[in-house]
């Protein structure tokens, strides 16, 4: 499935349509022909962010990770003996091509060698959206159950009967057996499981109010390892089994004892945490839940790490390395400089921190001296501003366009009763903000596009990824997604204080701003770029 955007009048196809969305960096080139108009700032924006989620494709990850040589099973430089002794689960949006790159691993000819049987847990829609793709499901002699659950990222009866199964399986095995366990983003709603005497729908109700409350995914997994019988370590601490886990990670820095809320890891959280975020929050709970939550210290699990193998094959990190060596890539030269890979926060104000970073590049591009304000550094995380200073110095001294990447996750605090996503919020944010940040710049004749999309193709409860926004010149003629919006009878600010991004980016030009791949079939989070073309007038 290719994602579309159109610039009215002049933008066409931005994304050429692929089988397994990838961009090949031969395309990339050939289509690299002018950067230096904002049609093609689009279209190379999109195909970055294109190329940074093929790169974390779990088929393509598991093949450079796992391997079978004879009765060995080698997983990143560790080596397992064999005997008709492997088991698989998993949890997660992309453990379903995890694990049929896994089985075709142990596949020779028409039969498994040592697989025995597995269990994945995957959200609904999972199976129908890989045929969409034409990609291939498990045979039909599949060792792995798969139980697709979790609609709409929430936990619910069949995700919570696939728990109950890998708890089952994982409790049945002994020292002597190796259980590959496949983990991904969605793998706290995947793998729900309630303390007794909580009830699924108790939990439910209390990590939403939280969500929509701005609590943080580290607080959300927190309170979900408090209130759970697996995660925090206690899915690990039920099995004498050799535990291979595999981790796609959808958190920052790949803590890992808060992806999946950590089921195969020790709980690090100190045991007063949980309840603080109930009380931070203000949220009342069941008596039966501040016991559970009092316990922590009682509850508290010991692994034997010694049979316990956490190995991340893919993040964040990953993702965002891929964005850049796009642009290196490209016969017309960019510069692309990575500025974080931690950025959360409000995605509105991120949003408009992020128009006022473009203000800041703009006004002093051509100083000699730059110096980041402390603000613009705090509120955008920002790791290395000494490489964000030199790529600025790099470009001036080249007359070239320069892309800057960021990835992370914000959160929105809902307020109002509208329709959209963080990555939405944040790029209806930024517009506004770059029209009253660059509208008395009358110098700037250059351009710039701001592009925010989640890396799952999925953003909020709506069917797109996220969004992207413009201001300034293509050729002659200046643009600004803001005035578009106006004089298209659409107030930006009114929709943004509704939480309406969806249904104004929908509504502007037909919806030709948003990006809609599609399920991608992976998740490390968000990526951000700002791509800006540095044209001045002389004065």
């Amino acid at each position: 499935m290719s994602s579309r955007l159109h610039l009215k009048g002049c933008l066409h196809k931005m994304i050429p349509s692929t089988s397994k969305y990838q961009v090949q960096r031969q395309v990339a080139s050939s289509c690299a022909h002018s950067l230096k108009n904002m049609k093609d700032s689009i279209f190379h924006t999109c195909n970055a962010f294109t190329a940074s989620v093929d790169a974390v494709n779990p088929r393509l990850l598991l093949e450079k990770y796992v391997h079978v040589h004879q009765n060995k099973l080698c997983v990143s430089g560790h080596e397992f003996d064999m005997n008709k002794n492997v088991y698989i689960i998993g949890f997660g949006k992309a453990v379903l091509p995890m694990s049929e790159s896994i089985e075709k691993t142990f596949r020779i000819g028409h039969s498994y060698s040592h697989l025995q049987e597995g269990i994945v847990s995957i959200p609904v829609g999972s199976k129908e959206i890989l045929a969409l793709k034409g990609e291939t499901p498990h045979s039909q002699d599949s060792k792995v159950l798969i139980i697709e659950g979790a609609k709409d990222n929430l936990p619910d009866t069949e995700a919570n009967s696939a728990a109950e199964l890998i708890v089952k399986l994982v409790k049945k095995l002994s020292e002597d057996d190796i259980v590959i366990t496949l983990i991904s983003g969605g793998g706290s709603a995947l793998l729900p499981l309630p303390l007794p005497p909580l009830t699924l729908q108790e939990k439910l109700d209390i990590i939403r109010s939280l969500s929509r409350k701005g609590a943080t995914i580290s607080e959300l997994n927190t309170v979900r390892k408090a209130l759970s019988a697996v995660k925090g370590g206690k899915l690990a601490n039920m099995t004498k089994a050799h535990m291979i886990v595999l981790i796609l990670s959808d958190i920052m820095d790949s803590c890992l004892d808060v992806i999946a809320s950590g089921p195969t890891v020790f709980n690090t959280d100190q045991p007063w945490l949980p309840q603080s975020i109930i009380e931070k929050y203000g949220l009342s709970v069941p008596s039966h839940v501040t016991s559970l939550l009092q316990a922590q210290e009682a509850n508290k699990v010991e692994i034997d790490m010694t049979r316990i193998h956490n190995i991340v094959i893919g993040d964040n990190k990953t993702a965002l390395a891929a964005a850049q060596e796009y642009f290196y890539s490209l016969e017309d030269k960019v510069i692309p400089v990575i500025m974080t890979n931690i950025l959360k926060g409000d995605a509105a104000t991120v949003g408009r921190s992020i128009a006022r970073l473009a203000e800041f590049i703009i006004q002093n591009f051509k100083s000699n001296e730059i110096s980041l304000p402390e603000d613009l550094s705090r509120d955008l995380f920002i790791r290395e501003a000494s490489s964000f200073i030199s790529s600025i110095q790099k470009a001036r001294c080249n007359n070239l366009p320069c892309c800057f990447i960021f990835g992370g996750e914000t959160t929105v605090n809902v307020t109002g009763s509208g329709k959209g996503g963080r990555n939405q919020e944040m790029v209806l944010a930024a517009s506004i903000q770059l029209e009253e940040s660059l509208d008395e710049l009358d110098n700037f004749t250059g351009s710039l596009v701001f592009i925010s999309a989640g890396t799952d193709g999925i953003d909020g409860p709506t069917d797109a990824a996220g969004a992207v926004t413009y201001y300034g010149y293509d050729g002659d003629t200046f643009r600004s997604q803001y005035r578009e919006a106006k004089q298209s009878g659409l107030d930006p600010n009114a929709f943004l204080e509704n939480n309406d991004s969806y249904t104004y980016f929908s509504t502007l030009n037909e919806g030709v701003y948003l990006l809609k791949p599609g399920h991608t079939g992976t998740n490390v989070m968000d990526i951000q770029m700002l791509y800006i073309i540095p044209n001045f007038r002389e004065t």
